[in-house]
């Protein structure tokens, strides 16, 4: 067998002892400690474990404390306290007026009796007293006091669904008038527009009785009308309109200052298209001349660059016929390659590589070059 709580062996040395409120079997070490037990019939203390004793103190705590009574002779003064009376004209007062002889001090005491008398009857201030002495004290009005300014909680007025409806539809009339009177985005990107164009700000779109159209012509009355009252109508205004067209241009050709102003601007045309015919011509001829002495500069380069070619051709061949050094022109090793693009040089493969690298030439020609043979004597 061993310990419940640390599992060692009992021996002659370690003994076994049961726990009074679990019942498991522990050694001496584990099970030492001693509480109040009341199953036997009276008090005793008997051996328990380390978990069962914590256990205990636990629920001790827990339990609220018992109401301790106050002594007997505590309740008695306060029993006698509660039956005394608050009568000004007690026993005491009356065995104080016996023992005065004088009038002076019967006067004293009546006084006092009707002092006290009177901070008995004075009842405590009502709550709306207290408000206006604090008011005149703060120089404030009372009445901020029993109405205050902000009301927390305000009732609705109760309304029936018709109420409502009517409502919602007056306050959706109005939105909408005001909406009426803004303008629209459109409308004013395009005046921007027209106004960085410098041309005339184009008119708003607007209802029918802004142009003071009639009724019987508005678009929602047409839509009602018949087809053939609707053609009438519209064939009456048509005719209308054509003759006062014809009346106006009978007018205009019967009108003196139109025709002047008709002659005028023919004649403003025409010398503007003469002026424009020239002013072409003139074009024509200058562009004329620029092309052709773009020609003659391109012959006379081509000539020169024929004379340089023949220079450079006799320069070589001068130059040839002069002796050469089979040698590299930057250092003393023999010749490897001629460069064509550094006028003929001669270079060893390493300098050629380095001076053209470092000076990032890439578009020379170059042929490898042979010594000439020296004649054997």
């Amino acid at each position: 067998m061993s310990c419940y709580s640390c599992s060692s062996e009992f021996g002659f040395l370690k003994k076994e002892v049961g726990c009074e409120v679990c019942g498991f079997s522990f050694c001496s070490k584990c099970c030492r400690k001693r509480i109040k037990s009341s199953g036997h019939g009276e008090d005793i203390k008997v051996l328990v474990c380390n978990k069962c004793f914590n256990e205990a103190e636990l629920s001790d705590e827990s339990k609220p404390a018992a109401k301790v009574s106050p002594p007997l002779a505590h309740k008695k003064r306060m029993a006698a306290l509660k039956k005394q009376s608050f009568s000004v004209d007690s026993s005491a007062h009356i065995r104080l007026k016996s023992q005065f002889s004088n009038e002076t001090d019967k006067d004293l005491a009546e006084r006092l009796q009707k002092l006290k008398r009177d901070r008995v009857k004075a009842a405590s201030p009502s709550e709306s007293e207290i408000e206006e002495r604090l008011a005149k004290l703060k120089g404030m009005d009372p009445g901020r006091y029993k109405a205050p300014p902000i009301q927390v909680f305000r009732p609705t007025e109760k309304i029936t669904a018709e109420e409502q409806a009517s409502n919602l539809i007056t306050q959706i009339t109005e939105e909408v008038a005001l909406d009426s009177r803004l303008v629209k985005p459109e409308d004013e990107i395009a005046a921007r527009l027209a106004r960085l164009r410098d041309e005339p700000a184009p008119l708003p779109k607007r209802d029918t009785a802004e142009f003071n159209i009639p009724a019987s012509l508005a678009p929602e009355n047409l839509e009602e009308m018949p087809v053939g009252v609707e053609y009438s109508m519209m064939h009456e205004e048509s005719r209308k309109f054509s003759e006062m067209a014809c009346k106006e241009v009978k007018e205009l050709n019967t009108d003196v200052e139109y025709k002047n102003l008709l002659s005028s601007m023919q004649k403003k045309k025409e010398t503007e298209s003469e002026d424009e015919e020239e002013e072409a011509d003139k074009l024509v001829e200058k562009l004329l001349a620029t092309q052709l002495d773009d020609v003659d500069m391109e012959e006379m380069d081509s000539l020169n660059d024929l004379d340089t070619e023949k220079s450079n051709a006799k320069g070589n061949k001068e130059s040839m016929d002069e002796e050469e050094l089979p040698w590299c022109v930057i250092c003393t090793e023999n010749a490897k390659i001629r460069c064509f693009g550094c006028e003929g040089d001669l270079y060893c493969s390493r300098c050629f590589k380095e001076c053209h690298d470092s000076l990032d030439i890439k578009d020379h020609k170059t042929c490898p070059y042979l010594p000439p043979k020296v004649p054997v004597m």
